[in-house]
């Protein structure tokens, strides 16, 4: 915002330069003997004023759009940095209406969902996809949906430098012949290529891809998890 005030303020200045001193052309055309035509007067000035007005106003435009664009990169609210999820909501991105039928009737305590927000970033271990969705009060939802069945939604504030990724755990089926591995998983901030933590008594560590990391196994991500950036560094996160 600094950086764009200062741009505007210079291209003001170049558009309205200060006042100099400006000859008496009435006098020079008297002494020439010329006679002048009816001079442009307020009529005449007043269109110049509209002219740079308008040309000022052209040049704002440009600057906030322009800057719009940039930030549009970035993503907006509670999607900021995560790319997977910066884009037009499209058909895959809607959620089944036996989901929204759920999520309807327990909605969170005066923070509706916003459906059209939805957006499948990924999919986990087996058929399970998971989404985000904002709400009114610009919350980060995760909802993990399984043939069109829900089976997880949680909501926290937007991801953070502090808080670059999510983690979640759940048990799927816990006992019997169908009994699977609990699934932690997350949504990682850009520019995480990986998270690790203690899984199965040993240091671990899962690729992020599209934004979306997934592990099965019992594990401690929910104790203390790293991220690990592009740029070779870390961050450690414990609860």
């Amino acid at each position: 915002m600094i950086e764009t005030e200062s741009l505007l303020r210079s291209e003001l200045a170049r558009l309205f330069p200060a006042p100099v001193a400006q000859p008496d052309w009435q006098s020079v055309l008297r002494d020439a003997g010329v006679t002048a035509r009816r001079p442009a007067g307020r009529l005449g000035a007043g269109l110049r004023d509209r002219r740079r007005l308008l040309i000022a106003a052209v040049v704002l435009v440009v600057l906030v759009v322009g800057g719009a664009a940039v930030a549009g990169t970035r993503g907006w609210g509670p999607f900021a940095g995560i790319a997977t999820a910066n884009h037009a909501q499209t058909a895959q991105d809607v959620l089944d209406p036996t989901v929204v039928t759920w999520l309807e009737a327990h909605p969170l305590p005066g923070s509706p969902f916003l459906f059209d927000t939805s957006r499948l970033v990924g999919q986990l271990p087996g058929s399970a996809r998971i989404y985000v969705i904002t709400t009114t009060t610009n919350a980060l939802c995760i909802v993990v949906t399984n043939q069109a069945k829900l089976e997880l939604e949680s909501c926290g504030k937007p991801l953070t430098q502090s808080e670059p990724t999510t983690v979640a755990t759940f048990d799927r089926v816990v006992n019997g012949p169908g009994a699977t591995p609990p699934l932690s998983y997350g949504i990682a901030q850009d520019g995480i290529t990986a998270v690790s933590f203690i899984a199965e008594g040993k240091e671990t560590t899962v690729p992020v891809k599209n934004n979306v990391w997934a592990y099965e196994g019992r594990n401690q991500a929910l104790r203390s998890i790293t991220v690990h950036y592009t740029n070779g560094t870390t961050q450690t996160l414990t609860h």
